[in-house]
């Protein structure tokens, strides 16, 4: 199944993904790289309290310094998942849920919503970087089950 402005099928996309997670990887192992929704820059290098995943995508991808803005890891994250904008990426997790994994894929940059699941619940804001790591590999295995 191809997707509207991405240059990849679900089974190249979910690669993508995977491959995204395990970039994070060496990220996720230190507690201390935290989350944070409502910074938008990067405030530590390697890690600390960072917009979500723009925040650490301009780490991981761009090689960000503090005071990076968040939004040019937005890009950088939606180029190399292969869409065309990172307005295309918002979009297309808005418009998949099943896929992205909750209610709010448009608040993937800004929001609590990034994370919370599709029943309303009163989770807690992400704690740290496993929660995107975790989350790209949900979304790589729900690409996988997409049937043509």
């Amino acid at each position: 199944m191809k997707f509207e402005n991405c240059k990849y099928d679900h089974l190249d996309l979910a690669e993508k993904f995977l491959e995204m997670a395990e970039k994070f990887l060496p990220y996720a192992a230190d507690q201390r790289c935290e989350l944070d929704m409502y910074k938008c820059y990067v405030v530590k290098d390697h890690c600390g309290t960072v917009a979500c995943h723009g925040g650490y995508a301009a780490i991981v991808l761009l090689k960000a310094k503090s005071g990076t803005d968040y939004g040019q890891g937005r890009r950088a994250l939606a180029e190399f998942l292969g869409f065309n904008s990172d307005e295309s990426l918002i979009w297309w997790a808005d418009n998949n849920p099943s896929i992205w994994g909750n209610y709010s894929g448009a608040n993937m940059f800004c929001d609590i919503g990034a994370f919370k699941p599709f029943k309303r619940t009163s989770v807690e804001l992400p704690e740290n970087l496993q929660t995107i790591v975790a989350h790209y590999l949900r979304v790589a295995k729900n690409l996988m089950e997409i049937k043509e």
